[in-house]
C-alpha cells in the first residue's frame, strides 16, 4: 500500500512540475502590453487574439478578458479562444458604437454605416472619459434595425458548430448546451500483457497474461442544464486470452461479449476565470452486462486555457466489487487509482493536436486462485482531433505504456457526433 501511494504522488509531483512548467511557458510567450514596443494600428491584422488585442489597447491581457467576458468591449468568443475586430475596436474607441457623449446633448451614436472604419473624427478627451461599450451583439441588433436595407454582419460572426478543442475537451468539460446530444462511435485495437500469481497445483508461480482485443464503443451525452452532463457508455469486444506460467500455455481463452454499461454524471463546480482553471467533479457505476464485476467510480478535472494552448488534468478513484472468477483473465484489481496530465494545441478551429501522461495505480488483491499483484503503470497518449463536417469530428490515436512488467498498446479511431439542441 505505501508503494501504491508513494508512486501516485511521485506520479502527481511530476505531473505538477510538467503543468505548471508547460503553463509558465505558454504564459512566457503572452504578449505584454506594457512590456512590448507599441505597434500603430495599421500594424495589427484584422482580426486579433486576446493577447493582440491587449496590447493594441495597452490593458492587461486579464483585464480584457474579463471586460470581454462581461459583453463590456465588442468580441467574439470561438471555442476557448477570444477573437477580436481592429475595426470595430477602432470605431468603439471612437465613440462609433451606442454610447451616451456629454459633448452630443446625451445622444446615443450608432456605428458608421460604412466599414472599416475611415476619416473619423476623434472625440474630445471629455467625450471618450464616458464612453460605454455595449457589446457586439446589442451593436449587431441595433445597428440592423437602424441600416436594415444595407446592413452587413461584421467581422466576428458567431461561428456554426463546435471547434476541434472543444470536441476533443467533452471528456473533461462540461459544454453541451441544454437539451443537446452527442454521440461517440469508437474502434480500438489493444495488445497487452501483465503479469498475475497463479497456482499451477505445485504452488504459486508468475504467469503472463496475454491479450489482444478489437472492439467497438459508444458513448452517449446529454445536457439537461445547470453545468451538468449526463452520460453513458458501453462496448462490444472480441478478445482472445492467453495465461502462461513456466513456459507452458495454461489457459486460453476467446470471447466475443457486450462490455460493461457505464453510467454517470458530471458537473461544473468552478467555472474558468482569469488565473483560475475549470473544475469538474464526475461520478460513475459500471454495471456487467455478463460474467463481470461492479464498479463505482469518482474523480475530479482540472482544465485551463492559455490561448492557443489547453492544459488538462484528472485524477479517479474506481472500486470493484470483485467476485472469484475461474477465468483469471476476467479478475480486475479492487482499489485502482487513474490520474492523467497533459496538454492540447490548435492549429486553428479545426485541428487540436494532443499529448498526455497518464498512471494507473493499484493495490495488491487476492483471490481464491490468483493474486493481482501491486501495481503502477505509466502511458504516453498521442492523438489529434480534426472537423469533417459541421457536426462530425475524427479522432485518430495512439497509446503506449512507457514502464513494465508487461507491455502495452492501443490504438483508437473514434468519430464524435453532435445532434441539434
Amino acid at each position: 500500500m505505501t508503494k501504491l501511494y508513494t508512486g501516485f504522488g511521485a506520479f502527481l509531483l511530476g505531473a505538477s512540475v510538467l503543468a505548471f512548467s508547460s503553463g509558465a511557458n505558454a504564459q512566457s510567450n503572452e504578449i505584454s502590453p506594457q512590456g512590448q514596443q507599441s505597434s500603430t494600428p495599421d500594424d495589427m491584422p484584422e482580426v486579433m487574439t486576446i493577447d493582440e488585442a491587449a496590447q493594441f489597447l495597452r490593458v492587461e491581457r486579464a483585464a480584457l478578458e474579463r471586460l470581454a467576458a462581461d459583453g463590456a468591449v465588442p468580441a467574439r468568443r470561438l471555442g476557448d479562444n477570444w477573437r477580436f475586430s481592429r475595426a470595430v475596436l477602432l470605431g468603439w474607441l471612437a465613440g462609433y458604437t451606442h454610447a451616451t457623449s456629454a459633448s452630443e446633448g446625451g445622444t446615443s451614436r450608432p456605428f458608421a454605416e460604412t466599414a472599416p472604419f475611415v476619416n473619423l473624427t476623434p472625440l474630445s478627451a471629455q467625450a471618450i472619459s464616458v464612453i460605454v461599450g455595449r457589446g457586439v451583439n446589442d451593436t449587431v441588433q441595433d445597428t440592423a434595425e437602424e441600416f436594415p436595407e444595407n446592413f452587413a454582419e461584421p467581422i466576428g460572426t458567431a461561428p456554426q458548430g463546435r471547434s476541434a478543442s472543444e470536441v476533443f475537451l467533452r471528456d473533461q468539460r462540461v459544454l453541451l448546451n441544454r437539451n443537446e446530444l452527442t454521440v461517440d462511435f469508437g474502434l480500438v485495437y489493444a495488445r497487452t500483457d501483465n503479469l498475475v500469481l497463479v497456482d499451477t497445483g505445485s504452488g504459486p508461480t508468475l504467469g503472463l497474461v496475454e491479450s489482444d482485443t478489437f472492439g467497438g464503443v459508444m458513448v452517449g451525452r446529454y445536457s439537461p442544464g445547470g453545468n451538468t452532463e449526463l452520460f453513458a457508455s458501453s462496448s462490444y469486444r472480441d478478445q482472445n486470452v492467453s495465461i502462461i506460467a513456466n513456459g507452458q500455455s495454461i489457459s486460453r481463452a476467446s470471447r466475443n461479449e457486450l462490455g460493461e454499461i457505464g453510467l454517470g454524471v458530471r458537473h461544473t463546480v468552478l467555472n474558468e476565470r482569469s488565473g483560475r482553471p475549470d473544475v469538474i467533479v464526475s461520478l460513475e457505476g459500471g454495471v456487467p452486462t455478463g460474467s463481470g464485476s461492479f464498479s463505482l467510480a469518482g474523480g475530479v478535472t482540472m482544465v485551463k486555457s492559455f490561448d492557443p494552448s489547453v492544459l488538462f488534468g484528472s485524477v479517479d478513484y474506481r472500486y470493484t466489487f470483485n467476485p472469484d472468477f475461474t477465468d483469471l483473465s476476467r479478475l480486475q484489481p479492487r482499489d485502482r487509482i487513474d490520474a492523467q496530465v497533459g496538454y492540447a494545441f490548435a492549429l486553428n478551429d479545426s485541428i487540436i493536436l494532443t499529448t498526455a501522461l497518464a498512471g494507473t495505480f493499484s493495490r495488491a488483491t487476492s483471490f481464491a486462485e490468483a493474486e493481482l499483484r501491486e501495481n503502477e503503470t505509466y502511458n504516453l497518449l498521442l492523438g489529434l482531433t480534426a472537423r469533417i463536417s459541421q457536426r462530425l469530428f475524427v479522432q485518430p490515436s495512439v497509446s503506449f505504456r512507457l514502464n513494465g512488467p508487461g507491455n502495452g498498446v492501443i490504438f483508437g479511431l473514434n468519430f464524435p457526433l453532435t445532434f441539434g439542441s
